[in-house]
């Protein structure tokens, strides 16, 4: 019986021990990964909230600085964002993606040769990087060195995941045409979709290059593999029926046009088929297609041009008169297009007309850097 008030006091000192501490390491984590997610989710305020209490909590993460820079260029803070990447870099020069980030900023404002030099280290450490890559193609860009401008977009092609190859390789092709060397970039579209870099956009860019060489055949299978990529987009199957009726297919012609009509009911396309029924003697499928382009009209001043070329062909030069006449009156006041029931839609995309190839490269994007991709900050 004694033993038993010695137990209790026992007992009760063990109660009254204090509870350990948390470990401020394992909390400064929990932040550090509430951090990342409020940032992956697009919550920059609350990601750096978390991040301040990880530097507060683990000064000495050696993550903190690159994950803050991350967070500040993403949301357009420039400046801040560079001088975290560049104390992160003091902090582990080994680390090419950080030497990357540096490269990046230094390049959007306006400082090349100081982010040539943080290029230069970030793919001796990566050289496979796809994000340096891209920045290094647009510095050789600004210096008129297009050749090395597209030999590292195609590297950054190869490197980047799938499907994103195909707007790097885009970027590329849009140099070489812009160079009037649109032979060469038909040949690197060519080769880039046999490594897998393919889209709807590459194959009606190809589709483009192939008309301006004169290939029709082969411009027709790519813009139907565009139609196909494209679903939501009329244009590839108004390309193909243009390239059917310089071919002498009016039947396939206008079932493309068609095909076209079911993805967008645009006036330029029942014009195309107006076009095509007058051709070929078709009176009364002309008139029906003018009606249907009456219908799709939207008032532009390509379709009232289109219009009146279009009732003059029909016969009827009073109304094509009168269109242009509100044309010309318009275009002295500056005011509204007029509406009239004579007046269907918008030119035609480039492609082939009258029989004759008008190709040309679709528009990519110019020498002006995309948005950045930023990546979540490193584990």
């Amino acid at each position: 019986m004694r033993a038993l008030p010695l137990l209790l006091c026992l007992l009760l000192l063990a109660g009254c021990r204090k509870p350990t501490p948390p470990d401020p390491t394992q909390q400064a984590e929990g932040y550090y990964l509430r951090g990342t997610a409020a940032f992956l989710a697009g919550d920059f305020s609350r990601a750096l909230e978390a991040y301040t209490k990880v530097r507060e909590l683990n000064p000495d993460d050696r993550r903190i600085d690159a994950a803050e820079g991350e967070v500040m260029l993403v949301s357009g803070r420039l400046k801040e964002a560079l001088e975290r990447f560049e104390r992160a870099a003091k902090l582990d020069p080994e680390r090419g993606a950080t030497w990357g980030r540096i490269a990046f900023i230094r390049e959007q404002l306006g400082e090349h040769d100081a982010a040539r030099e943080a290029l230069d280290r970030a793919l001796e450490l990566h050289p496979e990087d796809y994000e340096s890559l891209e920045t290094l193609a647009r510095l050789e860009l600004a210096k008129g060195r297009l050749d090395e401008a597209v030999a590292a977009y195609v590297r950054a092609a190869d490197a980047i995941p799938a499907p994103a190859g195909a707007g790097l390789m885009l970027e590329a092709a849009g140099v070489l045409s812009g160079a009037q060397r649109s032979g060469e970039a038909l040949t690197l579209l060519t080769e880039g979709i046999s490594r897998g870099h393919l889209s709807g956009e590459v194959a009606r860019t190809l589709g483009d290059l192939q008309v301006e060489a004169g290939a029709l055949r082969d411009a027709l299978e790519s813009y139907q593999l565009a139609a196909k990529l494209l679903p939501g987009d009329p244009v590839p199957w108004e390309l193909v029926g243009e390239i059917w009726a310089a071919l002498g297919r009016p039947t396939d012609a206008a079932a493309a046009y068609r095909e076209s009509l079911r993805v967008q009911n645009r006036a330029e396309v029942h014009l195309a088929l107006v076009k095509l029924a007058l051709d070929h003697g078709q009176r009364d499928d002309a008139e029906r297609a003018f009606e249907g382009a009456q219908a799709a009209l939207t008032g532009t001043r390509e379709e009232l041009l289109a219009v009146a070329d279009t009732l003059e062909r029909l016969g009827r030069k009073e109304d094509a008169a009168a269109v242009r006449k509100q044309l010309e009156e318009t275009d002295a006041t500056g005011g509204p297009r007029p509406s009239s029931p004579e007046t269907p839609a918008a030119s035609a995309s480039p492609g082939v007309q009258g029989g004759a190839p008008q190709g040309g490269v679709a528009p990519t994007p110019d020498a002006a850097p995309r948005q950045k991709e930023v990546n979540a900050p490193a584990p």
